[in-house]
């Protein structure tokens, strides 16, 4: 019983994700608005000093001063979290989260490094995503990067 029941619930999965797959495509392809494939990286940058746990009160300007460095555009935000320091202590830190379109992997790159360095961080997580999207300018939709 229980075996049908798992092989069940396993179809039902498949069948949502397929469905989920072909409607989102079918979507983007056939609709009637104009979206253009982009590359959007996202950064997390944790606030405190790795060695000392204590936040960097400049955090925020210095982050934006390199980021000013390699590009002419981003958008950020702040977020709390938590994490275990390298003693097991829970530790609250500020995290910034930094959204970019249309950079380079060499920039993000040089963004990381530099940041790393200046903020004294142990690492900072990147990530990357394909996404569709246009601007919209009132009643009339663009294609986003022609």
């Amino acid at each position: 019983m229980f075996k049908k029941i798992n092989v069940l619930i396993i179809v039902l999965l498949i069948v949502n994700l397929l469905a989920t797959g072909i409607i989102f495509n079918n979507d983007i392809n056939n609709h009637s608005l104009n979206y253009s494939k982009d590359i959007k990286y996202t950064l997390y940058i944790g606030t405190n000093d790795k060695d000392t746990f204590e936040p960097i009160s400049q955090a925020e300007t210095i982050v934006n001063s390199i980021c000013d460095k390699y590009l002419s555009g981003y958008s950020y935000s702040r977020w709390n979290g938590f994490w275990k320091n390298s003693m097991n202590q829970t530790t609250h830190e500020s995290t910034l989260v930094y959204t970019f379109y249309g950079v380079s992997e060499e920039n993000i790159t040089s963004i990381s490094n530099d940041l790393i360095k200046e903020l004294n961080q142990e690492s900072i997580l990147v990530e990357k995503d394909i996404v569709y999207s246009t601007y919209c300018y009132g009643n009339k939709l663009l294609i986003t990067n022609k």
